[in-house]
């Protein structure tokens, strides 16, 4: 390949007559001005692995294309300021391992991309507002993944008339990312959206007019996401995981579901009000994969505070933190063995019940649980969770 590439000054008479144009691996290629006669670039354009190469003059002929471009792992590229011209691509846009490539400037006139856009694994890119112009993207995924430097996908206005992505919608593993709400206007995607690995974004409002999502929504490992406001439209996905968020506080935004998920799972998520659950129980939804909601309060003080006490005496329990239904259950002793659990009352951080007269407990334990099933067992893959518990002092 290098002994064809150390040619390339010959293709400077080829004219408009291109239609594919592959370079690869060309290690001696530092300039493509060569290929500034060719006018007629219709075909697909992959320029990668060149390691010698900085900018891609000579490709300013270029206007549209119907089989995709490609720039990837070309370790010195800076620009792609040549391709200016370019307005259309068909067969998808795939920008990636351009180590040193800091902006999209020169895709600031394409807007159509039919077959997909990818932008991942370029370690200095800072600005993606280039694609700005594009309105028409008809086909493929949308992927924008391991860019560690991108604070923002927030300005490509074109994409206010994108309402559908027909592939999968990912934005993963983008540690400065701080928004994306240019993805505003989508209100399908239909096969995945994943919003994962983006430790700075604390809303969702990027998603604000989502309504449905043919296979799976993922929210995973976003530390800093406090919410899931942003998703109060969506009413369909088949399969919803969210996991491992550790500073969303409800999941109440997922209340105005129709159609509930067939996977389930919001480790790491404060227990949702019972209402929530009514829902779930209302859609006869069948929970396969759920996962226990993390504590969002805790057991502060029992009065009486010393023990080990017997059944048949008023407890007053203060908790720290929300408690979203009126009743909830209480199990004393160990949770995972024989219980008798109580309903009992919670108001403005206090839970109030009746010890049973023939428990002796040292421990409490504070459960959520449908109250009208209070004989269903305590296990993680019920629709009940254990949430906090206290040992009370000694005698």
């Amino acid at each position: 390949m290098n002994g064809w590439c150390r040619g390339l000054h010959a293709l400077s008479q080829l004219g408009n007559t291109l239609s594919v144009l592959q370079l690869e691996s060309c290690s001696l290629v530092s300039s493509l001005s060569a290929l500034s006669g060719v006018t007629g670039f219709a075909g697909r354009v992959i320029i990668r692995s060149m390691p010698a190469l900085t900018n891609l003059t000579g490709l300013a002929g270029i206007i549209q294309l119907a089989g995709g471009v490609v720039i990837d792992s070309n370790l010195r590229l800076t620009s792609l300021d040549s391709l200016h011209s370019l307005t259309s691509v068909q067969g998808g846009v795939v920008i990636s391992q351009n180590p040193v490539l800091p902006t999209l400037l020169g895709f600031d006139s394409i807007t159509t991309i039919s077959g997909g856009l990818t932008i991942s694994k370029n370690a200095l890119l800072m600005d993606v507002s280039a694609l700005r112009s594009v309105h028409t993207f008809l086909s493929g995924d949308l992927i924008v993944s391991s860019n560690p430097v991108l604070p923002s996908i927030s300005d490509w206005v074109g994409f206010s008339h994108v309402t559908a992505i027909s592939g999968s919608l990912i934005l993963s593993d983008l540690p400065a990312l701080e928004s994306f709400t240019s993805f505003a206007s989508i209100t399908s995607v239909g096969v995945n959206c994943v919003i994962s690995e983006l430790p700075l974004i604390t809303s969702l409002s990027g998603l604000r007019d989502i309504r449905s999502i043919g296979s799976a929504l993922v929210i995973d490992s976003n530390l800093m996401l406090q919410s899931l406001d942003g998703l109060q439209r969506l009413n369909f996905v088949p399969s919803l995981q969210i996991t491992r968020n550790p500073s969303v506080a409800d999941v109440n935004a997922l209340s105005s579901f129709s159609a509930f998920p067939i996977v389930f799972n919001i480790s790491d998520l404060c227990c949702p009000p019972a209402s929530f659950f009514d829902l779930l129980s209302s859609n006869s939804f069948t929970v396969n994969n759920f996962v226990p909601c993390k504590d969002c309060f805790s057991l502060t003080a029992v009065e009486p505070a010393v023990g080990p006490i017997s059944g048949g005496i008023s407890i007053t329990i203060t908790v720290s933190g929300p408690v979203e239904t009126s009743d909830v259950l209480i199990a004393f002793g160990d949770p995972t063995g024989y219980t008798v659990p109580v309903t009992c009352r919670a108001a403005a951080g206090v839970v109030s019940c009746i010890l049973p007269a023939v428990t002796t407990s040292r421990n409490v334990t504070l459960w959520f649980a449908s109250t009208d099933k209070p004989n269903q067992p305590f296990t993680p893959s019920s629709i009940q969770f254990q949430s906090s518990s206290l040992l009370f002092g000694p005698e």
